[in-house]
């Protein structure tokens, strides 16, 4: 596999100049229909491609591919975005009736199954699964942009969580239901995914709606996704005067503590076990992203919760899904050895 077999990278060029994104929003004959423009507002065919055109133009490009490659110098599998993510993206959002969804959330963001990291001179050096061990790696050695890192307290075996499988993932730029426990919280998820979903289908859109509490591995990716590409905070640190934000995962950690007695004793005084929430954020340029974990008692108001919406990938042709035999087959070969 290649630099140039991934589409918007030229082949005679590295770093690439021409974006992925570009080619999701120049066509707007796709948007038009997608959009029914035609039908919807009566108008000709050809200024409904130029509406479309305007409407693309007010679209944040999507971090795909190329932008793997442009920021972290690894090689993920492409995928364009499904026509469904259009009308969602220019329907209302059910918890901000007078917003579109593309102004309340994240441009789309890839999330790969795996990587191919390669050199300066575009040679592959290793495919593995996509972690966020992985991720950490790449943040503190990106090929553009500052250097960041994932801080984590409490137990380390969330490092090693992965991505089951590639989609597109869009997130709020907003936490909902801040301030509150975490069962209020996804209680009110529920609703919004509901409310999502009913909505979607008057627009003859099926789709899954909110994950009711995000992953960790989804959160930390868009973010910084978002900031490589656009210098953009979410689950930011705050500033001076606004608190800081952070969302609630769907991981869950079991917590040992104990309590000693004064004077220095061997055996513990008291030992009790909880289970408490991953949490994401707090989220700085010179700091970079927390990973921590919640008991949902003592420190539940600091949160809220994220919303996460997933689109599928289009299915790839099947010359371009064999370019890829090398990073499954290099996938393949790391969890065996794992296995061993």
């Amino acid at each position: 596999m290649t630099i140039s077999s991934i589409p918007g990278v030229r082949q005679d060029s590295y770093p690439p100049v021409t974006s992925l994104s570009k080619m999701h929003y120049q066509n707007s004959i796709r948007l038009a229909n997608v959009l029914q423009l035609e039908h919807l507002i009566g108008i000709p065919t050809a200024v409904a491609h130029i509406v479309a055109s305007c409407l693309a133009n007010a679209l944040d490009p999507p971090f795909g591919a190329a932008e793997w490659l442009k920021y972290y110098r690894v090689i993920v599998e492409p995928s364009d975005l499904p026509d469904e993510y259009y009308t969602w993206a220019f329907s209302k959002d059910v918890t901000k009736k007078d917003k579109l969804n593309h102004e309340t959330h994240s441009p789309p963001v890839l999330l790969p199954r795996g990587i191919t990291e390669i050199d300066k001179e575009g040679n592959e050096i290793q495919s593995r699964h996509y972690t966020i061990r992985t991720m950490n790696e790449l943040v503190q050695h990106p090929k553009l942009g500052p250097q960041l890192k994932i801080f984590k307290g409490g137990p380390s075996g969330c490092l090693n969580l992965k991505a089951k499988d590639s989609c597109w993932l869009v997130m709020t730029r907003e936490v909902f239901a801040r301030n509150q426990s975490s069962e209020t919280q996804m209680n009110a998820m529920k609703i919004f995914k509901a409310d999502q979903i009913a909505y979607m289908k008057t627009r003859n859109v099926t789709m899954d709606g909110y994950d009711v509490m995000p992953k960790v591995l989804d959160l930390i990716t868009v973010v910084f996704a978002m900031y490589v590409s656009k210098g953009e905070c979410l689950l930011s640190m705050g500033s001076p005067g606004k608190s800081s934000t952070a969302s609630r995962c769907v991981e869950q950690v079991k917590i040992v503590k104990e309590s000693y007695p004064p004077g220095g004793s061997l055996y513990p005084w008291e030992r009790y076990q909880y289970t408490a929430q991953r949490t994401v954020g707090s989220f700085g340029s010179q700091l970079g992203l927390f990973i921590a974990d919640d008991d949902g008692v003592t420190q539940s108001i600091k949160y809220g919760v994220a919303g996460v919406q997933r689109f599928k990938r289009l299915p790839q042709p099947l010359e371009l899904l064999k370019m890829f035999d090398n990073l499954n087959n290099g996938l393949q070969a790391s969890s065996n050895k794992l296995s061993s």
